[in-house]
């Protein structure tokens, strides 16, 4: 920037072209970037460059930025600056009429409740009343424990200063290790971004190497390609005392400190200059664009303008592509929950997923990452499955010594009644009633199949609405995850989504219970031919095994008298009749052997019958009483394969019915879920507290990207060159 010193001045008479170029394009640049910094000033994705000052509270930094800006700023013993001072400085020009003055505002540059003062007497105790209003909103007072990054802002127009933006930060104060801590966080805070020059402010009379500030600096700039260190107090050692020092840093500027005595009695800005200038000139070894608080103004205007050039380059890309990503991001939060038909659409959309997943699951249509739990297709299908299984298990009790016991018991009570040879229809019912009621089949029709849990064998299972309340459960808390409401409102409308669905579930489960009822009330019926044949077939395999068992009995008897010796050997037993397989017309039989030997009675529906447990029963010598039994047993057997395909088929059919099908009109149902409840739900449905949270800092976010991208719009490729 050649043709104008740092503060401001044409050096060398100056040059008219320059100066106008800095009015007319350079100036309005500096002061449009002043306002992108303010609006990017809280984004933690993107920073606009800045000069930060850093130092220890005795490195005289204070007295250095007084000396820049030329305006006293907060003094004391201990820390008195306790949130970042943004000094942006406007220097007047010559021949402008404009007053110099100095506006502090704490919101913004460019608030309206800014305070303007002319009279700089008033201006420390200005920005001590702005930094007091900050702490209090904070939740604390100005005590010695509290530190804001919330920053004040003081624009300076005068005479005879840089053009150019700093943030003074809180120096590091040793004495107290609790705001020690705040202040280290704080230069975390704003020197770590990569597009910072770090000014670092230390005492030539200190261990550089040693300074918690130098040791702050190295943490974030390693290289040192962004840090200027400026020595202050250079009048209290010899040049050969901080040539040493020098060696070890990569930029440097030497300046004088106001001692003070001059403080006190007031000496000009320019005799402090030239006093500086005196003392500066025993270091002849340090060229003089490194001595002075002039040559640190150079630098600052300098390297502040090429990083303002680059910074401008680079928000103009990168903004508009956080606005893109910020605004899908608070899309994904839905609409906000304020009015009723906002209220009603979140929970219209709540709905929708949480039906699109259960038609998907109903119909076999998991996702990849879905549980075994999820799989409603097969998972309903496996609780009918298990119906079944238990049918069939009581099933297997009906030839049970047990059961032939309480049927002799009951079928001795209608003696001289009924004639003998008649199936006794009174005992006939009151023993399937005992098997449906006495196997819990009754109850497991009636509730528990649909509303409670079941056993089979020794694992209790859940029933199908407890199972589907379970799984709309998890698709609800996946739904509202997504879109995040109140707690209250949460655990509210899941608990009346599975009330209303265990309500459906009673629906069901009373067809069911009349199902099993009328079977109780008005069976025993059937006009299936498969009773009857069933007990034929019966029939016909013990009439097959009766007479193999005359034929065995007639070989054996021939063999003792001696037919062995005209016929051959005696066949052994392995070679017995009952192996046979066939009957004697030739056609495939329902006898085979037994486990332990003997044959067995294939009744059908995986239940087998060892021959010797009825063989007294089938032989000429059995008692009517056994043979009524047996009948019972048999009649029974073959009325219970009709009855558990009949109530299976019909549970089957109601509960796919009435829950499977039903669930896929999950938006239908939640319709009415809504009206039962629309009053509770206007009152409670709102957004979680996080999520109203997010929604207010992605919204002034993009206020702030939309307005920084507005200025950034409006400067040309002609303003950068």
């Amino acid at each position: 920037m050649s043709g104008v010193n740092g503060l401001g001045e044409p050096s060398d008479g100056g040059s008219t072209g320059y100066i106008s170029r800095f009015q007319h394009e350079i100036r309005p640049l500096l002061d449009r970037y002043d306002v992108i910094r303010h609006h990017l000033a809280d984004d933690p994705d993107l920073h606009a460059t800045s000069i930060v000052v850093i130092g220890d509270q005795s490195s005289g930094k204070s007295s250095v930025l007084e000396s820049l800006v030329q305006i006293p700023l907060p003094r004391g013993e201990n820390i008195v600056t306790r949130l970042p001072i943004v000094l942006q400085c406007r220097s007047l020009r010559p021949n402008s009429k404009e007053l110099e003055h100095v506006k502090v505002s704490i919101s913004s540059p460019s608030d309206e409740r800014c305070f303007t003062l002319t009279d700089l007497t008033t201006l420390e105790s200005t920005i001590l009343s702005c930094q007091q209003s900050v702490l209090q909103a904070k939740g604390g007072t100005d005590s010695k424990n509290s530190v804001s990054d919330v920053p004040v802002y003081v624009q300076v127009v005068k005479h005879g200063i840089p053009d150019v933006t700093v943030v003074d930060l809180p120096g590091i104060n040793y004495a107290n290790d609790a705001i020690k801590g705040q202040i280290k966080a704080l230069y975390e805070k704003f020197i770590t971004p990569d597009n910072v020059i770090i000014l670092n402010v230390i005492s030539a009379m200190t261990d550089i190497a040693a300074n918690e500030s130098v040791l702050f600096a190295h943490k974030v700039d390693p290289h040192e390609q962004r840090t200027i260190y400026v020595l202050t107090k250079v009048d209290k050692c010899s040049p050969q005392d901080i040539g040493t020092k020098l060696s070890d840093l990569r930029r440097f500027v030497l300046v004088r400190n106001r001692t003070p005595a001059e403080l006190s009695s007031g000496v000009s800005w320019p005799e402090l200059r030239k006093r500086e200038r005196e003392v500066l000139e025993e270091w002849r070894d340090v060229e003089p664009r490194f001595k002075g608080v002039p040559a640190l103004a150079d630098i600052l205007v300098s390297e502040g303008y090429k990083m303002v050039l680059q910074s401008i380059s680079q928000l103009s890309a990168q903004v508009p592509k956080l606005v893109t990503q910020l605004s899908g991001e608070l899309q994904a939060l839905g609409q906000p929950c304020d009015t009723e038909m906002e209220k009603k659409t979140r929970f219209d959309e709540i709905c929708r997923d949480v039906a699109g997943r259960l038609r998907q699951l109903l119909d076999g249509l998991s996702r990849y990452d879905d549980d075994e739990s999820m799989f409603m297709n097969s998972n309903i299908q496996n609780i009918l499955n298990d119906y079944r299984t238990l049918f069939f298990a009581t099933q297997k009790t009906i030839f049970s010594s047990t059961l032939r016991d309480e049927i002799k018991a009951s079928l001795s009570k209608t003696v001289g009644i009924t004639l003998p040879n008649f199936l006794s229809h009174p005992v006939f019912k009151l023993t399937l009633d005992r098997l449906l009621i006495n196997s819990g089949l009754y109850d497991l029709t009636s509730t528990n199949l649909m509303l409670g849990q079941y056993t089979i064998g020794e694992e209790t299972k859940p029933g199908v609405i407890e199972y589907v309340n379970s799984t709309v459960q998890s698709l609800l808390q996946e739904a509202l995850a997504q879109r995040p409401l109140s707690e209250r409102f949460e655990m509210r409308f899941c608990d009346d989504v599975k009330n209303f669905l265990y309500r459906k579930g009673e629906e069901t489960a009373q067809f069911l219970k009349r199902l099993v009822d009328s079977e109780l009330i008005a069976g025993p019926y059937t006009a299936d031919p498969g009773y009857i044949s069933t007990i034929q077939r019966i029939d016909e395999d013990i009439k097959n095994l009766k007479e193999k068992d005359s034929k065995s009995n007639a070989s054996e008897a021939q063999y003792q008298s001696g037919a062995g010796s005209l016929f051959g050997p005696a066949k052994p037993a392995s070679q017995h009749v009952f192996n046979k397989t066939s009957s004697p017309s030739g056609s495939v039989s329902n006898v085979s052997r037994g486990g332990g030997g003997g044959p067995e009675l294939n009744l059908g529906d995986g239940v087998t019958l060892d021959y010797s447990s009825i063989e007294q029963v089938v032989s000429a010598s059995a008692s009517v009483e056994d043979v009524a039994v047996f009948q019972m047993q048999l009649s029974l057997f073959a009325y219970w394969s009709v009855l558990q395909r009949r109530l299976t088929d019909h549970v089957h059919l109601a509960i796919r019915s009435g829950v499977c099908v039903e669930l896929k009109k999950f938006e239908v149902l939640m319709e009415c879920v809504w009206r039962e409840n629309s009053a509770a739900y206007l009152t409670m449905l709102q957004e979680r507290s996080d999520v109203q949270e997010r929604r207010t800092i992605f919204q002034q976010r993009i206020h702030n990207l939309k307005r920084a991208s507005d200025v950034l719009s409006n400067i040309s490729t002609h303003d950068l060159t």
